[in-house]
């Protein structure tokens, strides 16, 4: 990848590749934005178009559960709330 620090843009949700109509990190302006990709020799991406040809590249097996995923379904469920079991009314002491 070939990366331009200096480069700008608003995000719109107009102009994602999308299926949604909105996007959370609507009218932020960005600076960094990649200029050109390469992708086994070839360029794939360039100036905000993909150049890519159809069928391109090699998919990737991956396990269904990884780490990360377990990881994060882990810690999902330590720091989930839970009701607090109280044993009744102390007594007042008098």
């Amino acid at each position: 990848m070939i990366w331009d620090p200096d480069a700008e843009k608003v995000i719109s949700a107009g102009a994602q590749q999308s299926a949604i109509d909105y996007n959370v990190f609507e009218g932020q302006r960005v600076k960094g934005l990649p200029r050109y990709t390469l992708s086994r020799g070839r360029v794939a991406y360039r100036e905000g178009k993909i150049e890519s040809p159809e069928g391109h590249g090699e998919f990737v097996a991956r396990e269904p559960q990884p780490a990360v995923n377990r990881a994060l379904s882990a810690w999902k469920e330590l720091t989930a709330p839970r009701p607090v079991s109280r044993s009744g009314i102390p007594a007042s002491g008098v």
